[in-house]
């Protein structure tokens, strides 16, 4: 029974609608997203490899990976959008901490965290037409956006 009820829960978090998600050449700047992280919209054909991405580690991918990372959602990915210029350097490091430990620990191969400065809160969490803005790192709350969300995708079973 409980297996049944996970594969068919309604995701949590606010919804928003879904924007032709065509895909874009090469790495052009995507169309303005009807979300902030973005949702669903135009991508490019390759998504992010999952993990745990640092300020460090952005020269090293697309120059828009928003536009990467909504491919990864339309594949059932769960995105973690962090903004630490909100937050003193502590709680910057803490929050980090407990998304790569949740990442490094998940069972759900399809998880990714990105820096991202235009958040209205610490941290955010997206999968394909929906957001859930969070003032802290709270496991359980995360935990059911993902169990909720990520089998919401036009391409979910993609690897």
């Amino acid at each position: 029974m409980l297996a049944t009820w996970n594969s068919y829960r309604p995701p949590i978090g606010q919804s928003y609608p879904i924007m032709d998600s065509e895909h874009l050449p090469g790495e052009i700047r995507p169309p303005a997203y009807n979300s902030n992280p973005p949702t669903s919209g135009p991508h490019y054909d390759q998504g992010l490899n999952p993990g745990f991405y640092d300020q460090s580690d952005l020269p090293d991918l697309p120059y828009f990976p928003e536009a990467a990372a909504v491919k990864n959602m339309e594949e059932g990915y769960i995105v973690f959008w962090y903004n630490c210029e909100l937050v003193d350097e502590n709680s910057c490091e803490e929050l980090k901490d407990d998304i790569r430990f949740l990442i490094s620990d998940s069972a759900y191969a399809k998880l990714v965290a990105l820096p991202w400065d235009t958040t209205d809160v610490p941290l955010v969490l997206t999968s394909w037409g929906y957001l859930l803005e969070m003032e802290s790192f709270k496991g359980g709350d995360v935990i059911n956006f993902i169990h909720s969300n990520w089998r919401h995708a036009p391409e979910a079973t993609a690897p």
